[in-house]
């Protein structure tokens, strides 16, 4: 049996328990699953904007606030996730354990029927002026994505790698989108968010009561359909490039890798070990030796997508460094796919990469990440037993992982005209 989290069904509601006695706090995250669509993508944002303004029992902002304080100053908060190519509706709550209350009260059961309240009778999504203002906060947060250049290059490579795909749709949506959206439009939405969704729920900590089951079983149903297998992108011969003109003073690359080694691939331990070796720790050849050792460019890491079976590179650079700082990303890639890791490089990273599954279980939210994470990916591996797979991987594994990766398309950002 799994140590670190037990999942069970609640008629057809996927309800997760995570067990800890380290904190002070419980927290409780619904999570309803749904396709990444053109159509529905920005809607479901506002939605999710919306939910967090009110419900039939507490119908405004205030009185909802009022309600939270009554229950020990319990925190709550919705929010858009995203997973391959499906968009996560997210409703987070946090409260203080039942046992610090003044008489043993069911806080977290009763958080749960806040949370049933506002996806099942909310109020916002039918007051057009809520609409009204909470579209302009939605405008102000995909647009916000513009400034900061570092995200905002990742997003174009992953738009131009899934050109036409759900995985290369914004999890927030379309700003152009938001003037069509109306009540009529959000209630639509809103209903189909409610009938067809994956419901996955995550309780952590110590007050997880047969109440608290018992309220999601009564009040929402989720989809009996599985969720179908990330299909990879093909794999290209050689690299396709795209640029685009911004107001940047200093250019942003990300190179974009296919790498078909999912989750449940014996291979995935040692493509972990890879994208630390590679660049996602300090001690990586694109830390040491493109930043360092060569001066190339002011950062230069890497990061793992394991459900887009992708692996990026990214960095800022001078222009006139931009393209041989992309060459040697390039060849450092090969050069291990060559086989010229060292044992010691191989154990620097292995270190730094312990350290942060160690972190996993420092707070309910990492750990509730940590759960959800491996529930959609059709595993239940604990940090434990992730570490220990990590400690077996040797240089030839991981020099066999850097074999299955191929570079894809490499995207930059360069300076406009206006902005030189």
């Amino acid at each position: 049996m799994n140590s670190f989290f037990v999942r069970e069904t609640l008629d057809g509601i996927g309800f997760t328990t995570v067990k800890t006695y380290r904190f002070h706090t419980s927290r409780l995250s619904v999570n309803l699953i749904v396709p990444m669509t053109r159509e529905s993508v920005t809607a479901h944002a506002l939605i999710a904007f919306l939910l967090r303004k009110g419900c039939r029992k507490y119908p405004d902002f205030s009185s909802l606030n009022r309600h939270l304080n009554t229950l020990y100053g319990a925190v709550l908060d919705t929010d858009i996730r995203r997973y391959a190519d499906s968009q996560i509706v997210s409703v987070t709550a946090t409260c203080i354990n039942s046992r610090f209350s003044l008489s043993s009260e069911d806080i977290l059961s009763d958080l749960a029927e806040l949370i049933c309240d506002l996806l099942t009778e909310p109020t916002a999504l039918f007051d057009e002026k809520e609409i009204a203002v909470e579209k302009k906060v939605l405008k102000e947060t995909i647009e916000s994505v513009k400034d900061d250049k570092s995200a905002y290059v990742i997003d174009r490579l992953f738009a131009a790698m899934f050109a036409g795909k759900p995985e290369g749709i914004p999890k927030y949506g379309f700003a152009q989108d938001l003037d069509a959206i109306d009540a009529d439009v959000l209630k639509r939405q809103w209903e189909n968010l409610l009938k067809n969704s994956r419901v996955e729920i995550v309780a952590s900590g110590q007050a997880v009561t047969s109440r608290l089951k018992d309220v999601f079983a009564e009040r929402l149903c989720g989809s009996h359909k599985k969720a179908a297998a990330p299909a990879f992108l093909s794999p290209r011969e050689k690299p396709v490039f795209a640029e685009e003109a911004s107001d940047v003073m200093q250019s942003k690359i990300a190179v974009g890798f296919t790498v078909p080694i999912a989750p449940t691939d014996p291979d995935f331990p040692a493509l972990q070990l890879f994208n630390a070796v590679f660049g996602a720790t300090t001690s990586s050849r694109l830390f040491l030796t493109v930043r360092e050792k060569m001066n190339l460019c002011y950062y230069c890491s890497s990061a793992l997508v394991s459900s887009l079976g992708v692996l990026i590179a990214y960095s800022g650079v001078e222009e006139q460094n931009r393209k041989k700082t992309v060459r040697e990303i390039l060849h450092q890639q090969r050069l291990l796919a060559e086989g010229t890791l060292s044992e010691e490089e191989l154990q620097n990273a292995r270190g730094e990469l312990l350290t942060g599954i160690s972190s996993v279980t420092d707070s309910l939210a990492a750990m509730e990440n940590w759960a959800l994470g491996q529930i959609l990916q059709g595993t239940d591996r604990t940090p434990a037993a992730e570490a220990e797979q990590l400690k077996r991987v040797t240089v030839d594994d991981v020099t066999r992982a850097a074999n299955r990766l191929l570079p894809h398309t490499v995207f930059s950002l360069i300076a406009s005209e206006e902005s030189v």
